[in-house]
């Protein structure tokens, strides 16, 4: 499971009780659900079995010897999941709207896992993401301890991110984070990479290298090791682009 997978059947999902859709139908959501929308013309029964599919994905994997889940492997949020047993309710959306609502405890769970973990930066500073829309929280390596380092440091992003950021220390009272080496490969997508494929730590590796912008599409030669080698990625471009 996805983000944009939980977006789409929380925008074509009313709520049990308000009868509001989980994703509110607003001018910014319209517009990121277009490019969806238009995939479709002339398949107009295919949304409705796709979106049952969308339900049926788990939200991470536990394989021999790795680990898949979309963008953060983060064991607290993981247990609050899977409390749920979603793979066991027909229905999960409607039986537990409060995934779609990131004020809930639920929905704050699901959105540090499928969208990363944020952390809110100091008072009164914010960057501008790459839509140009300013935002308060910054997004953070989960895979690295924090302690002892500042926010340009802790953030994950590019350099036109980090040099919005203040270079004053991270409170100590933020929670620690961290994917210890000892722990199986783990692999994410979501944060749209560029440049040449390589593990994010010795054990988490991420294989989202923008392909739906003419990126390459990137996979990994995994052989039961447990640190990862660069060697082992495998990076394909679509004919014809830059």
């Amino acid at each position: 499971m996805g983000n944009h997978e939980l977006n789409a059947i929380a925008y074509h999902t009313r709520h049990p009780e308000t009868g509001e859709y989980l994703r509110p139908h607003t001018e910014k959501n319209r517009q990121q659900h277009a490019a969806t929308r238009r995939c479709y013309a002339g398949h107009r029964d295919q949304p409705r079995s796709d979106l049952e599919w969308f339900k049926t994905l788990p939200m991470w994997l536990e394989l021999d010897g790795l680990r898949v889940i979309h963008a953060a492997w983060l064991p607290a949020e993981m247990e609050t999941i899977r409390q749920l047993d979603l793979q066991s309710v027909p229905d999960w959306p409607l039986e537990f709207p409060e995934l779609f609502d990131p004020e809930s405890a639920l929905g704050a769970a699901v959105e540090r896992l499928l969208k990363g973990a944020e952390w809110p930066l100091p008072c009164g500073v914010r960057f501008a993401d790459k839509d140009g829309h300013l935002r308060s929280e910054v997004r953070v390596r989960w895979w690295e301890a924090a302690s002892g380092k500042n926010w340009r440091e802790v953030a994950f992003g590019g350099a036109d991110l980090l040099e919005q950021l203040p270079d004053d220390p991270v409170p100590a009272e933020y929670p620690a984070l961290s994917y210890p080496v000892s722990a199986p490969p783990v692999f994410v997508g979501h944060y749209w990479l560029s440049g040449t494929p390589k593990p994010l730590a010795p054990n988490v590796a991420c294989l989202d290298y923008s392909v739906a912008k003419a990126g390459p599409l990137v996979a990994y030669r995994f052989d039961g090791e447990s640190q990862l080698h660069v060697e082992s990625f495998v990076a394909i471009r679509a004919e014809g682009a830059s």
